[in-house]
């Protein structure tokens, strides 16, 4: 017949080498995880400098730099503490007056309120959390409130939508081949910014699938015991019934009965030095 109390210990023994490996295993995840989303967007920040930096400016005035090249067709904010508005010759020449300063009017809300350094973090924030894949969803949901905030700005202030929507329209079918986060364009958003500006009914946001939603949940509930399996985690204070158990020893009279409540490991060590 088995010694009930023997099992019950050897299963807690085994439950906490769990909880430490999990513990190691989720912060190493969160580590690992933070240095490849800050390397990877810091690089990806680095080059898109690097290709502004390219370009022939000159200063437009209104806080604006103009991109002197009449084959680029596109306007953008860049700048993480210090955002600039930029504005190729091509789309002055390709716009009219008003929607001009519906373009201006965009990118200044966007200077404004700081967005490049914003989506910056939330890039940082979306990569670092790779492994919970609601993340990427979350971002586009992000990017899409601020680009209606923008749209939103220039009708209050011009109250002309349509010429902001055929804005849009003229940047999305010129290919400039620069991909910038905070640009009149947006991000794949195109198609519904402008059913809105022209007062159609835009698409519904689409929600991930079920099975994303509920790995992402799981994930998250994984990541948030973490510091409460640490702080709360079994009880690895030693007696000689565990330390039985813990180093296989067949009598309790085995361990140092005077090391009393210690790690299991200092336990036997005692008893083998005295």
């Amino acid at each position: 017949m088995p010694d009930v109390s023997f099992i019950i210990l050897r299963c807690l023994s085994i439950l906490s080498g769990i909880s430490v490996f999990l513990i190691w295993a989720g912060t190493g995840i969160i580590i690992i995880g933070f240095l490849y989303s800050l390397i990877k967007n810091i690089w990806i920040l680095l080059k898109t400098n690097k290709k502004i930096d390219k370009f022939l400016l000159r200063d437009y005035g209104l806080s604006a730099l103009l991109i002197d090249d009449g084959s680029l067709c596109f306007a953008f904010t860049a700048g993480l503490f210090y955002p600039k508005i930029y504005i190729s010759r091509g789309l002055l020449d390709s716009l009219t007056k008003d929607e001009l300063k519906a373009v201006f009017v965009h990118e200044l809300h966007h200077k404004r309120k700081m967005d490049p350094l914003k989506f910056f973090i939330s890039s940082i924030i979306r990569d670092m959390f790779f492994y919970i894949p609601v993340s990427k969803h979350l971002l586009k949901i992000f990017h899409a409130i601020k680009e209606k905030a923008a749209d939103d700005r220039v009708i209050s202030v011009t109250h002309k939508p349509f010429e902001l929507a055929s804005a849009i329209l003229k940047v999305s079918t010129h290919n400039s081949g620069l991909q910038m986060s905070v640009s009149i364009k947006g991000k794949g958003l195109v198609e519904d910014r402008i059913k809105r500006l022209v007062g159609e009914d835009a698409s519904e946001m689409v929600m991930p699938p079920f099975k994303t939603i509920l790995t992402s949940i799981f994930m998250v509930i994984f990541l948030l015991s973490i510091p409460f399996m640490s702080a709360y985690g079994f009880d690895k204070r030693c007696d000689d019934n565990r330390c039985k158990v813990t180093h296989h020893h067949k009598i309790g009279s085995d361990c140092n009965p005077v090391a009393g409540d210690m790690d299991c490991n200092k336990h036997c060590y005692m008893k083998e030095v005295m």
